[in-house]
């Protein structure tokens, strides 16, 4: 009985590729679906001006469960939010 040990190695070879290109390809599956669950409808997407937020205050503090926030209007104008 003679083993052809070059075709079992491409076998494995193949095998191989196989169980790599099915992991990629669930790996994308998950990703994808995961990206679906965080998107929010647009209609829960209210949106507000800083300038009406802030009220011509540079600095808010924010309450949030039992956290505070601190939103801050920086030198630059840009917003920078601390806990």
């Amino acid at each position: 009985m003679a083993i052809d040990i070059a075709s079992g190695l491409s076998a494995n070879a193949s095998d191989l590729q196989l169980t790599r290109e099915a992991k990629m390809t669930q790996m994308m599956q998950l990703h994808s679906a995961g990206d679906a669950s965080r998107t929010k409808p647009e209609r829960d997407a209210d949106s507000i001006e800083s300038s009406q937020l802030m009220a011509g205050r540079r600095e808010l503090l924010i309450r949030h469960g039992a956290s505070t926030y601190r939103l801050r209007v920086t030198a630059s104008e840009k917003l920078i939010l601390t806990k």
